[in-house]
């Protein structure tokens, strides 16, 4: 009989576990885009952020507060660490927050915590994911207005000369108040001449993994992600994309919207502001 403790995971040296902290991860991101003065007031970066609590002396706000978590991983006698692409998606999150002026369809940054982490809003609301299929009947209205808002989103971001990175369903959030899209998670954000990190499939633009491909425009692919963001909010539930360039014609309604991103990258067409669509009565 085979002792099943020789197959089993050693304890993580210690040597291992103080090589990399949350702490030391943050610090890194942060030594890249030092955080710079800001005009705005305590008072005005929590403004139309309801409170939760207030008495005499206090007010308290619900706040989300993003930290670096180290996990490594025993594979084959050997130890591995993802610090480094940690490192490099605080630090791009970071500098995004600190370049790209705020909107209302972006979820808000509001500080640096110490040596602790990112603090942002929270959102009260769902993925996108989850009202699209918990919700098949959605009016048609509604999702145009979804729609113009990320265009908004997106062109504002763009203006920065930046890109999202990871668009897909789960990184667009829709709030329970007004049903008003909050744009989330930026530690893929590029600008030209830097590396493309892969996204989420079906999302991410085919040129991101081919083989031979070393300049990515990052606004291009953020393109094609929304492109297919709106065949999904169009097209679903249920929708089970397997080739985008099939499946184009499921949009009813936006197709023509669509095909403008879903192009080669040679003819895809950025996004643009007067790509809004009409309003259409709820």
């Amino acid at each position: 009989m085979t002792d099943s403790s020789d197959h089993s995971q050693p304890p993580l040296p210690e040597e291992k576990r103080l090589l990399y902290t949350s702490e030391s991860i943050f610090s890194a991101a942060t030594s890249r885009f030092p955080m710079t003065s800001t005009p705005l007031t305590p008072d005005e970066k929590l403004h139309g952020i309801p409170p939760l609590a207030a008495d005499s002396g206090s007010t308290l706000f619900h706040c989300v507060l993003k930290r670096p978590t180290v996990e490594w991983l025993y594979v084959d006698g050997e130890w591995f660490c993802g610090a480094e692409p940690m490192m490099e998606r605080f630090a791009r999150e970071l500098r995004f927050f600190q370049n790209v002026k705020r909107h209302a369809n972006i979820v808000r940054f509001l500080a640096v915590v110490d040596d602790m982490g990112l603090l942002i809003e929270h959102i009260h609301g769902d993925e996108l994911a989850t009202r699209l299929y918990r919700q098949p009947d959605i009016p048609l209205g509604l999702k145009t207005r979804w729609v113009n808002q990320m265009i908004d989103a997106l062109c504002h971001i763009h203006s920065f000369s930046l890109s999202h990175g990871t668009i897909s369903l789960t990184n667009v959030l829709v709030t329970t108040a007004d049903d008003t899209i909050k744009l989330i998670d930026f530690g893929n954000s590029a600008k030209n001449g830097e590396r493309v990190y892969p996204s989420t499939v079906p999302f991410e633009a085919p040129e991101v993994r081919q083989k031979g491909v070393v300049d990515v425009d990052p606004l291009l692919a953020d393109t094609y992600a929304f492109g297919v963001l709106v065949l999904f909010i169009d097209a679903i539930p249920p929708l089970e994309i397997e080739d985008i360039t099939d499946r184009i014609e499921s949009a009813t309604n936006f197709s023509v919207l669509v095909k403008q991103y879903v192009q080669p990258v040679q003819t895809r067409t950025a996004v643009h502001m007067s790509h809004r669509l009409p309003i259409v009565s709820e």
